[in-house]
């Protein structure tokens, strides 16, 4: 009778936990169509706090004045042919804070991080909420891509940094660019 017991109690405390779990996600996905954040921070935005005409508090992105110029220079030279690695050195050059400045690793800029502000869809004014969700396959959390039409996508144009022009360009170089050629010229590397 204990084990049934036991069984019976693990069984609703599961559900429980599953119905916290689907209360959340819909609450952040509330917030994310009213144009609210859902999430962490991002570079050339800053978090403020702000509350309702009831108390509640809640969080929204401003632009940030002295990071958005980086983000439209980082942009900028990349439409001028210079690469990733090459904007990343410059702006280390030039002592300019990284995203990660002053919260973990050496603080200095990377390809990857470059990379990263390039793709990041948000810098046109558009936010994505909802690309990758955690699901419990068998006991472990896993991390894998959403189905389209979980994912909610807000057009917001406070957020805009880079115009339409410019985001669009840069998307294009990205796929047109084959990745063994570094500006237009062979790297001596080749498939076969």
């Amino acid at each position: 009778i204990d084990q049934a017991t036991t069984f019976i109690q693990g069984t609703g405390h599961q559900m429980e936990l599953e119905a916290i779990r689907s209360r959340t996600r819909e609450g952040l996905r509330s917030r994310v169509r009213q144009g609210r954040i859902a999430g962490g921070s991002c570079y050339g935005y800053t978090l403020e706090r702000k509350s309702d005409g009831s108390g509640r508090r809640f969080t929204v992105a401003v632009v940030d004045d002295q990071q958005a110029p980086i983000v439209q220079r980082i942009f900028t030279e990349y439409l001028a042919n210079r690469g990733l690695k090459a904007i990343a050195h410059q702006l280390n050059h030039e002592g300019v804070p990284s995203p990660a400045a002053g919260r973990r690793g050496s603080g200095s800029w990377a390809s990857s991080a470059i990379r990263t502000i390039l793709l990041n869809p948000r810098y046109r004014g558009i936010y994505i909420h909802g690309r990758i969700k955690t699901v419990q396959p068998g006991g472990s959390m896993a991390r894998v891509k959403a189905d389209p039409h979980e994912i909610i996508t807000i057009d917001l144009p406070e957020w805009r940094i880079v115009d339409d022009a410019t985001w669009f360009a840069v998307a294009e170089r990205f796929t047109t660019r084959g990745p063994y050629l570094r500006a237009g010229r062979p790297t001596g590397k080749y498939p076969l």
